[in-house]
């Protein structure tokens, strides 16, 4: 990862990860996180644009394993509560400050992106994709030790409504077409206008433009409301095939349909703290066994 400002007071944070962006992952996350918040504080930069010139592609529960093998050595279980919360909430925190730090962001999509670089560009105010037929947006399958904690359970359902949400959640992906018909993409351009067009944007862009709209008091929920008897019929339904599927022996895919029923309900902060409490017991219930 390597950041950049340039005359026009664009900051240009290129993620090239081909092994993919885990949000457990300390390391990287943390250096994500680092570079946001470098890019919002540098008074020179009035804009960011965070590019994926390769594919970013996370396999599902890639560190899960590995964190619950930290947390089972910190045997005082408050030490343990604030740790796991303390490694769910990096990337997240980082990308909530970069959605709320009045500087227009832009994803420049060049590549397929799972899991947390997805999440990383959702937190982007713009999102600008190449025209690559094979190119692919999603998330990995949920696992029995995690779920997406970037974020993706708040912006997906207040992006693309609950019921289109959840089957992204639980491991689906979209076409680059697909996903601008589903509002989680803005534009499609070729792709070697991809980071152009994204810094244009930016370069552009004004105060209102950084400001997402489930942080105005006139944000209404896209899709059915599962708080209506339509949408609600809907939900349950996708509920029983969560549980079919699963067999109803599977917290993390339960959990990922609490999170997104929430997140109809909540304010976005509230949300995401409820996905980071929820990523975090599913982390320590894994290192209890």
């Amino acid at each position: 990862m390597t950041h950049a400002v340039g005359a026009d007071g664009v900051g240009i944070l290129t993620v090239d990860l081909p092994q993919g962006l885990d949000a457990l992952d300390a390391a990287t996350s943390g250096t994500v996180a680092a570079a946001i918040d470098a890019l919002l504080g540098d008074q020179a930069v009035r804009g960011i644009v965070i590019h994926f010139p390769t594919a970013s592609e996370q396999a599902g529960g890639a560190d899960a394993g590995a964190v619950a093998a930290e947390l089972r050595a910190v045997t005082d279980a408050a030490a343990r509560r604030k740790a796991a919360l303390a490694r769910v909430s990096v990337l997240q925190s980082a990308l909530r400050r970069l959605e709320t730090g009045g500087k227009p962001a832009a994803a420049a999509i060049g590549a397929s992106l799972s899991g947390g670089a997805f999440e990383v560009a959702l937190a982007c105010h713009r999102r600008v994709v190449a025209d690559d037929a094979a190119l692919r947006l999603g998330m990995p399958r949920v696992s029995e030790a995690r779920i997406p904690s970037g974020g993706a359970t708040q912006r997906l359902v207040r992006m693309a409504g609950a019921i289109a949400a959840l089957k992204l959640l639980h491991g689906g992906s979209l076409t680059a077409a697909d996903a601008q018909a589903a509002k989680l993409v803005d534009e499609i351009v070729p792709a070697d206008a991809v980071l152009a067009r994204a810094t244009a944007w930016v370069q552009s862009a004004g105060a209102e433009a950084a400001v997402r709209a489930w942080d105005t008091k006139t944000f209404r929920l896209p899709g059915a409301d599962p708080r209506t008897h339509h949408g609600g019929g809907q939900f349950a339904v996708a509920n029983a095939l969560q549980r079919k599927a699963t067999g109803g022996r599977s917290p993390a895919a339960d959990a990922v349909q609490q999170l997104a029923y929430q997140a109809c309900l909540v304010p976005m902060d509230v949300g995401l703290r409820l996905e980071s409490k929820y990523a975090a017991r599913l982390l320590i219930d894994a290192a209890a066994h």
